[in-house]
């Protein structure tokens, strides 16, 4: 009987220990630490953007021009910012 007693004691620590593992860690950090490492992720820099006078606009993405590149809200010249597959990326300033 004290055998299963100690059994079930161990598994139940075991489980509380994998909660704790993530107590100090902000929900970002847990959200990475929970992603698989297999996701690809792509990290762009945002150089700058020419507009012509015909309305034609030209973006320069990691020192290339793109004439057509989804860029997040806000992005200023010199931000950076990292596209994860499934997400919409996240500006690092």
């Amino acid at each position: 009987m004290s055998k299963w007693l100690s059994l079930v004691i161990l598994l139940f620590s075991l489980e509380i220990r994998a909660e704790w593992k993530t107590l100090f860690y902000s929900p970002a950090q847990r959200a990475a630490m929970d992603r698989p490492a297999s996701m690809p992720e792509q990290t762009y820099r945002f150089d700058g953007e020419l507009r012509s006078s015909k309305g034609s606009t030209i973006r320069w993405v990691n020192g290339t021009a793109q004439t057509r590149h989804d860029l997040p809200l806000g992005i200023r010249p010199g931000d950076r910012w990292t596209v994860q597959a499934g997400t919409s990326g996240q500006t690092d300033r």
